[in-house]
């Protein structure tokens, strides 16, 4: 491939993703359509007022018709494969038309649970569902609790939804990840609702429980109330809120104010088309990652326009559902985002990108907050989780490679703005950190990442991604921090040897996507200038290039593939992705061929 070739589509991506800033600047991207989020969305409309909403139900059910797969069952986004979650939801809506439009629509949707889960009785139901989810219950219950409002489980369908313990939601949010909770952190909205409606339902036998849980309702409500953002929609996502208020309308407490709130953010969030997403955008993750690909392609006013959005939505607060201290980031600028580990090590790597450029006291505190408050949320083994510290094990709470050497990236790069205490502190974290990136990598050198998978991959799991963000962020502070070839090296071969003939996949022998590619091609360009870099590190640039010159046509046609992980490990495609991460890891063959 020419380095023709190569400027020929890098200069069309950047103009391309220059484009799609908004008014403001910034790039808010645009999330898959949904047809597990629409099934969660109409499932709680029907329930408030179903009168009301017939026309927004109808719209949403078309779209559901419309994106059911072949084999008669739903994914969690279009071109996803059929699932358990997404099919019982989906399936579970379709008696809200009283026409039987839906009727063949259904009889499909029944065979491929016969078919994949077992039956249509409840007990299979119940059993293929939590199957799905082992011991994390955070999606299992709130899926088990709308078939049952929905009489998918049959007449006595609540005893086959597990309780929630919402009374020990009530507890001060320092001790909650004492308490062993069945839910991860940010799930406290659903672990109330559906808690307190499942006991509506199905109340306690032991009356001392049965009377103190009688009690405690009010004052859960009370809470559920405090957490829930301006928005309505509790952090900004669709699924979540529904659950929430289909649960609790079921109990007759449709004009409560949370269900108000929780209405009207379901209704502005709807689409033209009838849909919804997983969650209304992820705004300022795709403008620190965007900040970050065009490097120095932004105009300087627009480079003040950015920095000064990432300065003002940096968390001043503790955030009222996860209680995280000031100093973080979230994924949007939306009033229901929450500060994690992520999108907080992007904005300081974005701003460490921008510079200060006369805001240099703000900026520098930012700095310096940002990097305490990555430091106060690693874990004891090293690593870094998503949302809260030590709060469990269970997924998006444990700690995890690609968020960890993410972190170590962000805190390394910023090292010579902080103080010699919090200096102290970095260095000795990055070297915990290190320990656990040893601990957890494969034999073959990959890793599992969190937030982004491949369907056809086993479990889910996206090792290409996993190794690639690894070795790309410890790639950043290799020359100060030699021992983390260690890491790198091994993490590089395995990308050497699972490219396939056209590009990257989520693993060895997979389709590969626009995304895949980009990230392992990014990794390997930046180590191919370092002569420890593995043997075939440049041939394999050579033809990563290759490969994203032909799948974008030079740069003019980014096609989504659903990457993405959501809560509770929903699948979801975002616009802007393939284009960010091909400008990104373009821009890197550029720089280090």
């Amino acid at each position: 491939m020419s380095r023709t070739d190569l400027s020929k589509t890098l200069d069309s991506a950047r103009k391309k993703l220059l484009a799609e800033r908004n008014s403001r600047g910034i790039w808010r991207g645009c999330l898959s359509s949904s047809p597990l989020a629409t099934a969660t969305a109409l499932g709680a409309l029907d329930k408030i007022d179903r009168e009301k909403h017939a026309g927004r139900i109808n719209r949403g059910l078309d779209r559901i018709a419309d994106n059911q797969n072949g084999d008669g069952g739903w994914g969690d986004a279009p071109d996803c494969i059929s699932n358990p979650a997404a099919t019982v939801l989906c399936w579970s809506v379709l008696d809200l038309r009283s026409d039987n439009r839906f009727e063949n629509t259904k009889k499909e949707a029944e065979k491929w649970i016969v078919r994949e889960m077992g039956g249509t009785s409840p007990e299979i139901i119940a059993r293929a569902v939590e199957k799905a989810y082992g011991r994390d219950r955070t999606f299992s219950v709130p899926i088990l609790a709308f078939a049952a409002i929905f009489g998918r489980l049959g007449k006595d369908g609540w005893k086959y939804v597990r309780q929630f313990p919402f009374e020990l939601g009530l507890v001060p949010h320092r001790l909650l990840k004492w308490m062993r909770l069945p839910v991860v952190s940010y799930a406290l909205p659903a672990m109330l609702a559906i808690g307190i409606t499942r006991d509506h339902h199905r109340s306690a036998r032991w009356l001392p429980l049965k009377i103190l849980r009688y009690a405690l309702k009010p004052h859960a409500m009370k809470k559920l109330a405090a957490i829930q953002p301006g928005s309505g929609g509790f952090l900004e996502a669709i699924p979540l809120t529904a659950f929430c208020a289909a649960s609790l309308a079921s109990t007759g407490l449709a004009d409560n104010p949370v269900i108000v709130k929780a209405e009207k953010f379901l209704v502005d969030s709807q689409r033209k088309d009838g849909s919804w997403p997983v969650d209304m955008d992820l705004a300022t993750w795709l403008t620190t990652s965007a900040t970050t690909a065009l490097s120095k392609e932004l105009a300087r006013r627009d480079r003040d326009i950015v920095r000064s959005y990432i300065l003002d939505t940096q968390r001043r607060d503790n955030d009222p559902l996860t209680q995280a201290a000031p100093g973080g980031w979230g994924w949007t600028d939306l009033p229901g985002g929450v500060p994690d580990a992520d999108d907080t090590a992007s904005a300081l790597l974005a701003l460490r990108e921008l510079g200060p450029d006369g805001e240099e006291k703000r900026y520098s505190e930012a700095i310096e907050d940002g990097v305490r408050w990555l430091l106060g949320l690693r874990n004891r083994n090293g690593g870094w989780p998503t949302f809260c510290r030590g709060w469990g094990k269970l997924p998006f709470d444990r700690s995890c490679p690609d968020i960890t050497a993410h972190a170590v990236s962000a805190i390394m790069l910023n090292k010579d703005t902080l103080d010699e205490k919090l200096s102290g502190e970095a260095t000795r974290s990055v070297d915990l950190a290190l320990d656990y990136l040893e601990e957890t990598q494969s034999p073959d050198g990959w890793f599992v990442p969190l937030w982004f998978g491949n369907q056809n991959r086993h479990k889910g799991e996206n090792p290409v991604y996993g190794a690639s963000v690894v070795a790309k962020h410890l790639l950043s502070v290799c020359d100060e921090v030699p021992r983390t070839w260690r890491i790198i090296r091994p993490a590089l071969e395995y990308l050497v040897e699972a490219k396939g003939e056209r590009g990257w996949g989520g693993g060895e022998g997979l389709e590969p996507t626009v995304e895949e590619t980009s990230v392992a091609l990014e990794s390997l360009a930046i180590a191919s200038r370092h002569a420890e870099r593995p043997t075939g590190t440049r041939e394999a640039v050579a033809a990563g290039v290759a490969a994203l010159v032909d799948m974008t046509n030079w740069g003019t046609c980014f096609k989504p593939a659903p990457v993405g992980l959501y809560f509770a490990r929903l699948w979801y495609s975002e616009y802007l992705y393939p284009l960010i991460f091909a400008t990104r890891s373009l821009t890197a063959a550029w720089d280090y061929e």
